[in-house]
C-alpha cells in the first residue's frame, strides 16, 4: 500500500507501519505505527496530510511509553451530499404539501 510508505519520514528511521485493521462498518481503516521515537505536531500534520490526500479523515492516538501510534482514518463524505439531501427533503416535502392542500 502506497499510503503506508508515505508515513514514513527521517525524523523516525525506524518507524515500522502496519495495517492494523479495517474498521466494523468498512468504512475506514486502522493503522498502527511502532518505534516512533519522536512526535511532534509537524509529523502529525504530515500524517493527517498523508491520510487526507486518501480520502481519510484521520483521529491519531499516541502512547509515549510504548512509542506506538494508532491512526483510525474514516472516509471523507462528500460535502455535496449534504445540500442535496437537503434539497431532495425540500422537493418531497413540497410536492407532498402541494398534494395535501
Amino acid at each position: 500500500m502506497q499510503m503506508l510508505k508515505q508515513l514514513h519520514g527521517t525524523e523516525n528511521p525506524d518507524l515500522i507501519v502496519e495495517h492494523y485493521g479495517t474498521l466494523r462498518n468498512r468504512s475506514g481503516i486502522k493503522l498502527r505505527l511502532s518505534h516512533v521515537e519522536f512526535m511532534s505536531d509537524k509529523i502529525m500534520d504530515h500524517w493527517r496530510a498523508v491520510l487526507s490526500r486518501h480520502g481519510f479523515s484521520s483521529n491519531i492516538e499516541y502512547e509515549s511509553t510504548t512509542q506506538v501510534a494508532t491512526i483510525t482514518g474514516r472516509e471523507k463524505r462528500p460535502w455535496y451530499l449534504i445540500p442535496l439531501s437537503v434539497g431532495v427533503v425540500w422537493l418531497v416535502a413540497k410536492v407532498i404539501w402541494q398534494f395535501v392542500l
